[in-house]
């Protein structure tokens, strides 16, 4: 949602037609997020080489796993379940989500932010 304001406050347009844009941003967001679940769905997203072997990896040598994003829990379980399977919703311990600190940019703190996976 950050950067669909962000674009929009840019634009070379008036107060009125920012605001009414501003006004639609949820809108915007939610239809974004339903289009990209549909494309993982469908079977649209794949994990770069070496992504999923690189997690068994550290989940075989004991390590816990988590995530750091600026995106919604949505689209994680969305990519997760594509992408790594029922099992990919589950191989993570952790999960950070901006929404927890506002618009803090994401930092070597993050990991005091992060909430167990609920």
């Amino acid at each position: 949602k950050e950067r669909l304001k962000a674009y929009i406050a840019g634009l070379p347009l008036g107060g009125s037609e920012k605001k009414r844009l501003q006004e639609r941003v949820p809108e915007l967001h939610a239809a974004k997020t339903r289009h990209y679940t549909e494309i993982a769905r469908q079977g649209g997203l794949a994990l770069r080489p070496g992504v999923a072997r690189l997690l068994d990896e550290a989940i075989g040598a004991g390590l816990r796993l988590g995530i750091a994003s600026t995106t919604t829990a949505v689209n994680i379980d969305a990519l997760l379940l594509a992408t790594l399977g029922p099992a990919g919703l589950s191989m993570f311990d952790r999960l950070y989500m901006r929404k927890a600190i506002g618009s803090r940019p994401l930092g070597a703190d993050t990991r005091s932010y992060w909430q167990p996976r609920t």
